[in-house]
């Protein structure tokens, strides 16, 4: 099933749609599709999820331009972006010739696994974006796939919220981080990073902050580490400090546990330069 909405022939956007309770796969037997699960292209404004669990696609489980005041709600993605085209399972995107950011998204309550590129990507302006109580774990860590930052949100998206998700690190390259932040306005507050091993795994969270309103909050996160080997819970882009000197701030404060030394470190401050 590969359902698209988009807008009409005149641009008036489509609202108050919703799909719940149904598995949308790309499999046919051993094949997999290279077409996206779900393209939503100018929904407009109360697109609902429910329930949905999307498995076994080449490309993207939800590949959506122009959406805004929408959520996605307890759905399951598995299995998803198995090519070597860098392709999230979730991509939240711009539409091209009305030139509208995706905003006022909820993803709520899911379940990513196994996603062989990555989970999440916000990009080309996506804003108010909240990612609260969802699991994410074993994507990125295929050895037959490119491998991306799980979550990957670009330079120029903001107010992006993290809170209370579970994040599990098995991104196979060393030098890629789980989260890649380079938006403003980004609070990561109150989640979980665990890694079993320091043979995969990079920093947890490398934030760039490289747009004209920086700041960004990273409070009251765990992080249960396999520490050595380039496993660490964060790592800040120098250039932020160098190209914005006078109004960088970062506010951290993070509880991080080394399973290679079995001490915990508390580090609270503010920096500011």
């Amino acid at each position: 099933i590969f359902p698209v909405w988009h807008y009409d022939k005149i641009g008036i956007k489509k609202d108050d749609i919703k799909l719940s309770d149904i598995t949308l796969s790309g499999r046919n037997g051993a094949t997999l599709s290279d077409r996206d699960l779900l393209a939503i292209y100018g929904a407009g404004y109360e697109f609902i999820l429910t329930n949905v669990h999307f498995d076994g696609v080449k490309r993207r489980a939800i590949y959506a331009k122009d959406l805004w005041d929408s959520s996605i709600t307890s759905c399951r993605f598995t299995w998803c972006g198995l090519s070597n085209v860098n392709h999230h399972a979730i991509l939240l995107d711009t539409a091209d010739s009305f030139g509208i950011n995706s905003n006022a998204i909820k993803i709520t309550n899911c379940h990513f696994e196994a996603n062989s590129t990555g989970d999440i990507w916000l990009r080309n302006g996506a804003n108010q974006i909240n990612i609260v109580g969802n699991k994410f774990e074993g994507s990125s860590n295929d050895i037959n796939y490119n491998c991306l930052p799980v979550i990957q949100i670009d330079d120029n998206c903001a107010n992006i919220n993290m809170n209370s998700n579970s994040f599990i690190m098995f991104q196979r390259d060393k030098t890629v981080p789980f989260i890649y932040d380079g938006a403003s306005g980004t609070n990561i507050i109150g989640n979980s990073f665990i890694s079993s091993t320091d043979q995969v795994g990079n920093y947890a969270i490398q934030t760039k902050t490289m747009s004209n309103l920086l700041a960004t909050n990273i409070i009251g996160n765990t992080f249960f580490l396999d520490g050595g080997n380039g496993v660490y819970p964060l790592n800040i882009d120098s250039d932020s400090w160098k190209l914005f000197p006078d109004i960088a701030i970062i506010l951290v404060s993070f509880l991080y546990f080394s399973k290679s030394s079995w001490k915990k470190r508390k580090n609270d401050g503010c920096g500011t330069q």
